[in-house]
């Protein structure tokens, strides 16, 4: 079966990583913040920063570059630059992602 039967697309799946803070948890999978639960519960699907193309006639996937990740038992920090191009148009994006435990 191919990656387009099986994903919807050519493209081979991300590799996520999974990370913890508190009951928060989550996968990372390429910029997105996927399966985001508190405890055994998932609250939220998928969280993503989504760009497209001029004629919104699909979703632009970006270049990721200076991925950064700093983690302690009461913070977790993510960040990244991303890069979209489309039709010889550019977009540059640096983005952080700071969950923080209280209490």
């Amino acid at each position: 079966m191919s990656n387009l039967d099986l994903y919807g697309t050519e493209a081979p799946p991300v590799i996520g990583q999974h990370l913890s803070l508190g009951a928060l948890s989550f996968t990372y999978e390429g910029g997105a913040l996927r399966h985001i639960k508190l405890g055994e519960t998932e609250v939220l699907r998928s969280i993503a920063f989504l760009v497209r193309d001029r004629d919104w006639g699909g979703t632009l996937s970006p270049r990721l570059h200076s991925e950064t990740f700093e983690h302690t038992d009461t913070m977790l920090r993510i960040g990244y630059e991303a890069r979209y191009e489309s039709n010889g148009a550019r977009l540059d994006v640096a983005l952080r992602i700071v969950p923080m435990r209280r209490g």
